[in-house]
């Protein structure tokens, strides 16, 4: 299975879960364990300083009017968890953007790929920015999960 990968992403990547990787063999487990909830092709794949790029948390690629957004989605959404993704991106990590339209969908994504070590997870809802990463208690060692 061969992600697409993304040049650029739109300016607000609406019902879409991110998940960060950090090696290539979790990567690989991770698209194994999506291919029964999304389609792969829905998949999209950022790797290394390209992948940093088509993040564009700057909103630099798209001029003063795309910088401009971005501010306005950082005040609104609370985005700052992209500087983290950039990051990891240009540490030579992965992220994938993957379909999530509902959160029923959302929490099964989820429950799949933090067997693969997914982090950093954030689901763009149509109106909003959720980190959906399971937190653990520290009592039984079980995922906290939201819902």
């Amino acid at each position: 299975m061969d992600p697409r990968y993304t040049e650029r992403l739109p300016g607000f990547p609406a019902c879409r879960l991110f998940a960060l990787f950090d090696t290539d063999a979790d990567l690989r487990g991770a698209l194994r364990a999506l291919e029964p909830h999304v389609p792969p092709a829905a998949v999209r794949l950022l790797t290394g300083e390209r992948g940093a790029q088509a993040l564009d948390v700057s909103g630099a690629t798209r001029g003063l009017r795309g910088r401009a957004m971005r501010v306005v989605q950082d005040l609104l959404f609370g985005r700052s968890s992209l500087h983290l993704h950039e990051t990891h991106l240009r540490r030579g990590g992965h992220l994938l953007l993957i379909p999530a339209r509902e959160w029923t969908q959302c929490q099964e994504l989820v429950s799949a790929l933090t067997e693969w070590g997914a982090h950093g997870l954030l689901w763009f809802a149509r109106f909003s920015v959720l980190d959906v990463t399971p937190r653990y208690s520290a009592v039984s060692g079980r995922a906290i999960t939201l819902g």
